[in-house]
């Protein structure tokens, strides 16, 4: 029995002789088998080709990956790290504002002592790993974590360092008032010739009561603000002559008598170590000098009590 062949002709255009090509059935199946390999082969090879070569590219991002998380990784402990000292040295500057502005240590806030090797106790068991999935599985979340607790700390020693200066600041604001406002310096350079309390009175019979010190100096004599206030007075008062008075806050004032000339005016804010008039011999004067008193809430005490501070 003849075997089932298949013809394959190519005729040209150019009406050439045509050309014929005899296969059997087996012949035909055999290659066509061998197309498919081909093309089977082809394709594998293909898929290989770009998988392994996905695998080397993804193999090199990954080392990159790891070599830029390890910079990464040291340049945030290097920041914390300095974040870490700056608060323990503002920290001790806190404490050391307490101890100027005499603050009970006890009673305020404690001071948090030193925080050195906080970092590196707490996060020296961190060694990154080599391998690039189990870093960021394990180790990162462990630094992540570690870090968490470190910058939790900071923050709230940073807080708490803030408000101990805050409240060092507002008390030193208060004491450095108040000091600012006591007259404890001299007025005018000279000295005493009546002191405060009972005594003869030079214009009248009997004792009377001297409500501030007199303190004899040259005619024109600069009279000086021994504490910073507000004039709430500058003219002629009476006896006293040409006055001036100052009000301090705290209910403290003063009061500058027998004046020969008024260098402020009322309503005036005044520093300590301004001249506000000269030393004269108004009003009723023996002679060339400055009566001066310190009221307390409206009552006239000793300058010298604040004069001897």
């Amino acid at each position: 029995m003849q075997k089932k062949a298949y013809h394959v002709l190519f005729i040209p255009e150019d009406h050439h002789k045509v050309r014929k090509f005899r296969f059997t059935y087996p012949q035909f199946r055999l290659m066509g088998a061998g197309v498919v390999f081909l093309v089977c082969f082809s394709l594998l090879a293909s898929i290989g080709f770009f998988y392994y070569r996905s695998l080397y590219f993804n193999g090199q991002d990954r080392q990159l990956s790891l070599l830029d998380f390890d910079q990464r990784q040291a340049e945030l402990l290097q920041k914390v790290a300095q974040l870490e000292l700056t608060v323990q040295r503002t920290s001790e500057i806190a404490q050391k504002v307490e101890t100027l502005v005499a603050l009970d240590q006890k009673g305020v806030a404690k001071g948090f002592g030193s925080s050195e090797g906080d970092i590196t106790f707490q996060l020296a068991s961190y060694k990154p790993s080599l391998e690039f999935d189990e870093l960021v599985r394990k180790d990162v979340d462990k630094m992540n974590a570690e870090l968490g607790v470190v910058i939790y700390d900071i923050d709230k020693k940073a807080k708490e360092t803030e408000e101990r200066l805050l409240q060092s600041y507002e008390i030193y604001q208060d004491q450095a008032v108040y000091l600012s406002s006591t007259p404890s310096v001299w007025p005018v350079k000279g000295w005493v010739t009546s002191g405060f309390g009972l005594r003869l009175s030079p214009w009248a019979e009997g004792v009377r009561f001297h409500e501030g010190i007199d303190v004899a100096a040259q005619w024109g004599a600069p009279v000086y603000a021994p504490a910073d206030g507000r004039v709430t007075y500058a003219g002629p008062k009476g006896g006293l002559g040409r006055t001036v008075i100052v009000d301090h806050g705290f209910g403290v004032s003063t009061v500058y008598g027998h004046l020969s000339r008024i260098q402020v005016a009322e309503g005036q804010r005044v520093v300590r170590g301004i001249a506000l008039a000269s030393v004269g011999n108004t009003g009723y004067s023996t002679g060339p000098h400055l009566h001066y008193e310190v009221h307390v809430d409206g009552i006239p005490i000793d300058p010298m009590q604040y004069l001897s501070r």
